[in-house]
């Protein structure tokens, strides 16, 4: 197999033969919902016989034509008659990553393994010109990085692009600015998926490179379009509506929280597909599980590089140890039968019960002298959180996405400095916040997947001189069939991290 490199993003094999080779394992599985006409033989009357002749369901009128002869060669004073339906049926569809002979460079790596697996003679001609760009050893003046820290930085700069999972809290955006430095007459550009995340990176960035001119930082947001930094931090939505040509500039891009790279039709994959930037990195703290998803993280940015998973950083003192402690929330059943958005309305959002249990909770800690992060979906349930802290405390803090930003900056820093010991917040918090000082979680809404429960435990898992632990508190309701099944996939998820349960 001959594999040209056109560029950072885009690959080609020139036979059919390679094409097709290449189509066996580079695909995705997408499915979609279509209206499908079915068709039914129907009769008038009550013979039980014929009832249950007339029962089957066929996908064509001429299906259903033959079996309407048959029964009426059958039954000859019956009257029979066709009648026909529209309904919704899902169509899954195995869709190829090798169009017309190209594909992401990013799937290089997962092609020599297989060819390699197979015992098939690949030959790879890279076409960019000036690779690899020129790299100095990493440093950040006064920070002296961990020993994982050193393999992730030495196999990243090694292999110039690809994924770095590392669990929240262990300092990915320090990572990103040790890679930066690492290649400072490069033009880099660091991307988030939100605002907040933004004004966090190019915080940290000005503190890491202070004043070094060659590690000058600039924001793109809002009105302000400024990309003369040698680092421009900004949100892939802003930076998306820049002209395609300012994206030649850049020569080095990291992607913060990679795992919002859903698809290869989603914002972050438009931009990607026309950054030339030969240096590419992805930073996250959870894959997604979704084939699509990982398949275009790893084809825009590469594959994975290195993986610390939660459990390692626990166990070697990178990250705060979670302990995990289940509140039993009295049973409600009158929302029993009810379909899911309406129980979730009704027993989480306005349930007192279930709001006077997290406050108390929350109180308990708060006079200990430890601080708390409520974690919740809606905004309703935030204000009937709020109103609770009212009649029996403790004194509380709610932000959400109206919030002014420097409203969530204040509050985050007296939550930071325990100034405020208990604050709501809606998932706008979810990501990216760093609270070290941080010492109880509460998940007061409910959640399944895995991916936004271990977010919301990351925002408390950083370790610090004088905190060594972080606690998590979750609920078990049996009001709803909903609950007790979300609870059951969250209970598998800290089971598999072997985190320590207490029911209270």
């Amino acid at each position: 197999m001959e594999i040209k490199i056109l560029s950072p993003v885009w690959s080609q094999v020139q036979n059919k033969e390679d094409r097709e080779l290449l189509a066996n394992f580079l695909y995705v599985v997408r499915a979609s919902w279509i209206n499908v006409s079915k068709y039914k033989v129907q009769y008038k009357g009550t013979n039980g016989v014929i009832k249950g002749l007339v029962r089957e369901v066929f996908s064509t009128p001429g299906e259903a034509g033959r079996y309407l002869d048959t029964l009426k060669e059958q039954y000859p004073d019956v009257t029979f008659a066709i009648t026909s339906w529209r309904q919704k049926t899902e169509v899954k569809n195995k869709v190829s990553l090798v169009k017309k002979g190209l594909f992401l460079t990013g799937f290089i790596s997962r092609i020599k393994q297989y060819c390699l697996e197979e015992r098939i003679d690949v030959t790879i001609e890279d076409a960019s010109p000036d690779w690899p760009p020129l790299s100095i050893p990493f440093f950040l003046s006064g920070i002296t990085p961990r020993v994982d820290q050193v393999r992730f930085l030495e196999k990243a700069i090694e292999a110039g692009r690809g994924l770095l999972v590392a669990p929240t809290g262990s300092g990915k955006t320090l990572l990103a600015a040790w890679l930066f430095s690492a290649f400072p007459n490069l033009k880099r550009l660091f991307l988030c998926h939100t605002l907040a995340l933004v004004r966090q990176a190019e915080s940290d960035f000005n503190e890491y490179f202070k004043s070094n001119e060659c590690h000058r930082v600039t924001t793109l947001e809002g009105l302000n379009k400024n990309l003369s930094g040698n680092i421009v931090v900004a949100t892939r939505q802003s930076f998306s509506k820049l002209p395609v040509t300012d994206y030649d500039e850049f020569d080095m891009v990291v992607v913060d929280e990679v795992h919002h790279v859903s698809s290869f039709k989603c914002e972050y994959a438009e931009l990607l597909k026309n950054l030339m930037c030969p240096i590419r990195f992805g930073l996250t703290a959870t894959l997604p599980t979704d084939r699509e998803a990982r398949m275009a993280a790893e084809g825009y940015l590469g594959p994975i590089i290195d993986e610390v998973t939660l459990e390692e950083g626990i166990e070697k003192e990178i990250l705060a140890k979670p302990e995990l402690r289940i509140l039993q929330v009295p049973e409600d059943t009158t929302i029993k039968q009810m379909a899911y958005p309406e129980a979730y309305q009704k027993g989480i959002v306005e349930r007192k019960a279930r709001h006077r249990l997290t406050m108390k909770t929350a109180k308990t800690c708060v006079d200990k002298g430890e601080s708390v992060l409520i974690l919740i979906e809606r905004i309703e349930h935030g204000v009937n959180l709020m109103q609770m802290a009212e009649l029996i405390g403790p004194e509380t803090l709610f932000i959400q996405g109206g919030t002014d930003d420097d409203i969530r900056e204040e509050v985050k820093t007296q939550i930071k400095n325990k100034n405020s010991m208990c604050v709501i917040a809606t998932r706008i918090w979810n990501e990216g916040v760093n609270i070290p000082s941080l010492d109880h979680i509460i998940l007061a809404g409910d959640v399944k997947a895995n991916l936004p429960t271990l977010q919301k435990m990351g925002r408390g898992l950083r370790r610090t001189d004088g905190k060594t632990k972080v606690t998590i508190w979750d609920f078990f309701d049996r009001s709803s069939k909903y609950f007790v099944d979300h609870f059951g996939e969250r209970i598998s998820l800290y089971c598999q991290m072997k985190i320590n349960v207490i029911f209270d």
